[in-house]
């Protein structure tokens, strides 16, 4: 009779777990589709391709695409980065899509601007909530000889070049080379001694509930500045937490640790909310992640334009 309980509620879990599944696949809807205008006085593009082999143990690629574009103010810059993430069921990361449908579900410049308005919190007319990144909610196309190519998993965030001393703070999706670095195992242990009995925010993969106080406390920290390839990078890591059930991307995290270069953009980083989901299909635990968080391990390019 137990035994017969407990399989009626596992198949109540899978059923519930599948629902909530299709009705988040549903909510995303059509996808929205950016098409990249070359030389484009418009906008300024860099792109960087990252190895995910070193860092996660998969034969992979990442392609980050930055448009930098100037802010509310000339000396200011904003990044909108699309990074392009691998397909586990197959090594290319684009898959060719008729120009039809892209005609139909195109989002143009300056919805792009809009919305990276939006997510940074620059508009005094609007509401504003949570959500600051996109995961295949707005898919970057490329034009190749007459042909387009649609990437098969796409996260767009946005991010605020923002440098100034610490008394003035610094709101999430901000990148601030002026900050004192703090790393993540400092960081840590400051935690510690204010909330001795909390989870550290960067580990609440493992616990039903999370009392990170999401809206107030998110943010980028500077970690360390280094030179690279004959540049000064900085690098960067998020403030945040793992809210969502297992079977959701916790698409928030974005790319929780990257490498900035002044005038280059966002150059490396690394995509645990990705590669966490797909774990088991390449093998990596969560041991492999914390060691790689707390080492605070990134992908970087080896070329840079």
């Amino acid at each position: 009779m137990v035994h017969h309980a407990y399989q009626l509620n596992k198949k109540t879990r899978f059923i519930f777990t599948f629902f909530l599944i299709l009705i988040s696949t549903l909510s995303f809807g059509v996808p929205k589709y950016f098409v990249i205008e070359e030389d484009s006085p418009k906008y300024d593009i860099r792109k960087y391709v990252l190895n995910t082999e070193d860092t996660y143990g998969y034969q992979g690629k990442v392609e980050l695409y930055n448009i930098l574009s100037t802010a509310v103010r000339p000396e200011l810059q904003d990044i909108i980065l699309f990074s392009i993430l691998p397909d586990f069921e197959n090594t290319e990361n684009w898959e060719e899509i008729e120009q039809e449908i892209i005609k139909e579900n195109l989002l143009t410049t300056k919805e792009l601007f809009d919305l990276k308005e939006i997510s940074l919190f620059q508009r005094f007319d609007k509401l504003y909530g949570e959500k600051t990144k996109f995961f295949n909610e707005y898919i970057l196309v490329l034009k190749k000889n007459d042909k387009y190519f649609a990437a098969k998993h796409c996260l767009l965030q946005f991010f605020a070049v923002r440098n100034r001393t610490d008394i003035f703070p610094n709101f999430y999706g901000t990148i601030n080379i002026l900050q004192k670095p703090v790393t993540i195992t400092s960081f840590k242990k400051v935690f510690h001694e204010q909330f001795k009995d909390e989870v550290f925010p960067l580990e609440t993969w493992s616990v039903p509930y999370s009392s990170f106080d999401r809206l107030r406390d998110r943010r980028e920290f500077l970690s360390k500045k280094f030179e690279y390839n004959g540049y000064w990078a900085y690098q960067f890591w998020t403030y945040t937490d793992w809210h969502e059930p297992t079977y959701f991307y916790e698409i928030d995290r974005g790319i929780d640790r990257f490498v900035y270069i002044p005038e280059k953009g966002i150059v490396g980083g690394s995509f645990d909310f990705y590669f966490y989901f797909h774990r088991k299909q390449f093998g990596f635990t969560i041991a492999d992640f914390k060691q790689n968080m707390y080492e605070e391990k990134v992908m970087l390019a080896q070329e840079l334009e």
